[in-house]
């Protein structure tokens, strides 16, 4: 029998911050003057990424960005590792379907046509379609719960974070973390320490709200400055 679980989901609210270094991208429509298709596009550090625009409730838009890559996949001399940052590519990255869910025992908490992935250390980023003031969106960093062993960013979408608060003019950053044994597994000595995932989660948060540091400790006393 599978017992019941209850997600509750873990927000953090810093305000007055960019995400990812981002550029005015184009945003999705028809561009009058070359008589062409425009996509938002995200311009970051590794590479570039096409987006898409979403419509709210309330009528306005929203820039969305999926299947962000904030650390390289955790597979080969890489799996039971802290996160290291991600390899650069060439060209544009599609950036409009979630990305692979992290290994689970539940599949309840993927999407059915989904295959969960060890290479899915990602985020997402859903931001109001307009110029951003001089100080930045204020932006909310949502971790999903399930208890560090099951829970995805699909399983939640991005509609709903678009209605509620890209209308009110806050970025939203989701993240995807690793759970279980590939994100907490520990042999309580020096050898495998464990917390992987909190790592995980410290990383994402590094390179996509405020700071670049690789000490974890040093970019929480940045976000509380």
């Amino acid at each position: 029998m599978v017992p019941s679980l209850t997600l509750i989901p873990c927000i953090l609210v810093i305000s007055s911050a960019q995400v990812l270094e981002l550029k005015p991208g184009k945003i999705q429509g028809f561009d009058y003057e070359t008589n062409e298709v425009a996509f938002a596009v995200l311009e970051l550090k590794p590479g570039k990424i096409q987006g898409f625009d979403y419509e709210t409730k309330e009528g306005s838009f929203a820039e969305v960005f999926l299947n962000v890559p904030y650390a390289s996949p955790p597979i080969g001399d890489l799996r039971f590792e802290k996160p290291v940052p991600p390899k650069p590519w060439e060209g544009l990255r599609d950036g409009t379907k979630f990305g692979a869910s992290c290994i689970q025992k539940l599949r309840e908490f993927t999407p059915p046509t989904e295959i969960p992935s060890e290479d899915c250390l990602t985020l997402n980023i859903i931001r109001p379609k307009k110029e951003a003031p001089p100080k930045g969106f204020p932006i909310l960093f949502w971790v999903h719960g399930g208890g560090y062993e099951v829970g995805s960013a699909p399983f939640y979408g991005y509609e709903g974070f678009a209605d509620i608060y890209a209308t009110h003019d806050i970025v939203v950053v989701t993240i995807q973390y690793r759970l279980g044994v590939y994100g907490f597994f520990s042999t309580g000595d020096s050898h495998m320490p464990g917390n992987l995932g909190l790592w995980d989660m410290a990383e994402a948060l590094m390179v996509g709200i405020l700071c670049k540091s690789k000490d974890g400790q040093l970019t929480f006393m940045c976000l509380k400055s």
